[in-house]
């Protein structure tokens, strides 16, 4: 694994961020292509263009299911934790301004 490659992280919000962070939750689930289209939105086609930055990463695992489907499940690498993103929310909150 590069240098490159062992510091990615997705974007936030994206479909890698999601499926990574759905899989951190739910580390018993594996998400065949089919599922991660429906789920979060995208082309089933490009399913496995968009997850394998993720993939090489080692933030997501893809393998074949019994019927031989590619799925994905929690990678070897951990992801920074979803409690990252309420600290960003306060951040940005909106100023109020109280009379006094």
């Amino acid at each position: 694994m590069s240098t490159t490659t062992a510091s990615y992280q997705p974007q936030e919000g994206s479909v890698a961020a999601r499926v990574i962070h759905f899989l951190q939750v739910n580390p018993d689930e594996n998400l065949a292509a089919h599922d991660v289209a429906v789920k979060f939105g995208c082309g089933h086609a490009s399913v496995h263009t968009i997850l394998a930055p993720s993939v090489d990463a080692g933030l997501l695992r893809r393998t074949k299911n019994e019927d031989g489907d590619m799925v994905y499940s929690p990678g070897t690498r951990a992801a920074p934790p979803p409690a990252a993103a309420p600290a960003t929310a306060a951040r940005t909150a909106p100023f109020v301004l109280h009379a006094g």
